[in-house]
């Protein structure tokens, strides 16, 4: 037996309406040979092990030790916050959904090609391996926004003195971030998130996207 063919997989399209008509309308479901599965779970068991202390406080999604409820709750306390917001400066939360997020992560982002690799683009959903992969591979887009914030480019939010700044969340593929309500530092975000999209192949899903502001920004704000 050819050991490659160990990792052949058959692609099947599952309609996700009553009439698809475009290739969004299908979901692509992976059949993979079983061995690929056990040589997969094992790695994935490998990195599980690690994978906190190489992935940023920030995301909570499957990683050990984490619970995705505890961004949860400071996300539920930030809006709080910026219910009750006054002064002159005003902030905004941005949630942000990545556009079939696995689908799109392109390979020479998450691993250095080489000449007897194949794939180009997107990782097998339900893999536990890929899991992982994802989940590392959005860790750069963290360690985008915390250089941004050191170099005082974005300014995230501070519900008390004695608190935490906090400029991102990140709950798996979807991340909720914070920063003051201006043209300057919505810019920076969206110079961040272009950079982020072009070396990794990710795209922020505009129509799954939601803006919130805290209460002393005008309406009429023009960002």
């Amino acid at each position: 037996m050819d050991p490659g063919d160990i990792n052949s997989t058959h692609i099947a399209l599952i309609p996700k309406c009553k009439n698809p008509a475009t290739q969004k309308d299908f979901r692509p479901i992976s059949l993979c040979n079983v061995v690929m599965k056990m040589v997969s779970k094992t790695i994935a068991n490998c990195i599980k092990k690690i994978l906190s202390e190489i992935v940023d406080g920030e995301q909570s999604g499957f990683v050990s030790d984490r619970l995705i409820t505890d961004n949860a709750l400071v996300s539920m306390e930030c809006f709080h916050w910026l219910k009750k917001k006054k002064g002159n400066r005003g902030v905004l939360a941005l949630k942000l959904d990545m556009s079939k997020a696995y689908d799109r992560l392109e390979w020479p982002f998450v691993v250095e090609p080489s000449r007897g690799f194949t794939p180009k683009r997107g990782l097998r959903q339900g893999d536990p391996f890929s899991l992982y992969l994802f989940i590392i591979c959005v860790d750069v887009l963290s360690s985008f926004l915390k250089k941004e914030a050191l170099e005082k480019r974005i300014h995230g939010i501070q519900v008390a003195r004695q608190e935490p700044v906090i400029t991102h969340l990140i709950f798996a593929d979807e991340s909720l971030l914070f920063s003051r309500a201006t043209c300057q530092e919505t810019d920076k975000i969206m110079t961040t998130l272009k950079s982020y999209q072009l070396s990794s192949g990710q795209v922020v899903n505009l129509d799954k996207s939601e803006v919130s502001f805290s209460q002393n920004v005008h309406k009429r704000i023009e960002l």
